[in-house]
């Protein structure tokens, strides 16, 4: 019997399947999988993905490898899912969380962040005549 992520994410898989413009054997190909049978079984929850081709078919559905993965993990190692979400804390941000969290990195390389938080630093032919300066 499956539980309700692993059917939650069979449907997911299949509303990405019947929103792609490929069909079901170009989707198949480009996940890595021989038998393009194997995705009908997935996207009916007969079959899990492999973990290894998430990143393929993410990749194929066009959706963020991320996102493909962490519902996964979620439906088939709900304890493993957990214990990634609590010891590695960028496994669940989106990509805009990491986005902001590499610019946040890059600024401290910079030297624009400090130890002690984030230095205000003038910006060049930004400011407005009349304008307060922190």
């Amino acid at each position: 019997m499956m539980n309700s992520k692993a059917r939650a994410l069979a449907n997911y898989i299949a509303s990405q399947i019947d929103a792609s413009p490929k069909t079901q054997t170009e989707l198949s190909k480009e996940a890595g999988f021989r038998h393009p049978n194997f995705l009908s079984m997935i996207r009916t929850g007969k079959a899990k993905v492999p973990i290894a081709r998430v990143p393929a078919l993410a990749d194929a559905l066009e959706v963020p490898q991320q996102e493909l993965l962490q519902r996964c993990m979620e439906a088939y190692q709900p304890e493993v899912h957990r214990v990634l979400q609590f010891v590695i804390p960028a496994y669940s941000m989106t990509p805009d969380e990491l986005m902001v969290l590499r610019g946040y990195r890059e600024l401290k390389r910079r030297g624009v962040v400090g130890s002690n938080g984030v230095r205000i630093m003038p910006l060049r032919g930004n400011r407005k005549r009349g304008a307060v300066r922190s």
